[in-house]
C-alpha cells in the first residue's frame, strides 16, 4: 500500500469533490479508487471516508480480503431485479447497506464471484 501525502480533486460536492474540513489533519482516510498502469485514478464518486469510520469487517477487507478479487465487479443496481451479465458481477441494492458494511465481493474457485460475510468467513486460521 502506498503511503500518500497529498491527493487533488475538486471542491465541489456536485462532481464528488471533498474539502477536507476536519482540524485533524493528521487524520487517515481511505480513498478508493483504480489504477491504471502507475496512476491513481479517482473518479467520480470513489469511496473517501475517514479509516475511524470503517466497520471492523470493512477493515479486515481491505488488509485481507478485497486484494483477492479485484476480478470482481460490483454492479450498483437501480432498479430490482438487478440486472447481472456476467459471473464476475455481485449485485448491491441501495437499499442493503450491510452488504458493503459487513461483507465482500469475493471470487470463489470456479471463478464466480458472490457476496460473502467477511466476519465470518476469512479470519486467519489458527496456527496448529
Amino acid at each position: 500500500m502506498m503511503d500518500v501525502q497529498s491527493v487533488y480533486t475538486v471542491p465541489w460536492e456536485s462532481l464528488c469533490g471533498y474539502t477536507h474540513t476536519s482540524t485533524n489533519q493528521s487524520e487517515e482516510f481511505l480513498i478508493t479508487g483504480s489504477m491504471n498502469g502507475d496512476l491513481v485514478e479517482i473518479e467520480l464518486c470513489h469511496l473517501i471516508v475517514p479509516w475511524a469510520s470503517l466497520t471492523a469487517a470493512q477493515k479486515r477487507g481491505f488488509y485481507r480480503v478485497y486484494k483477492g478479487s479485484c476480478d470482481c465487479k460490483i454492479n450498483h443496481c437501480t432498479a430490482l431485479p438487478c440486472n447481472i451479465s456476467s459471473n464476475v458481477q455481485c449485485p448491491l441494492d441501495y437499499n442493503e447497506p450491510y452488504r458493503y458494511k459487513y461483507q465482500a465481493c469475493v471470487k470463489k474457485e470456479d471463478g464466480q464471484c458472490v457476496w460473502e460475510s467477511v466476519a465470518l468467513t476469512h479470519k486467519k486460521k489458527p496456527s496448529t
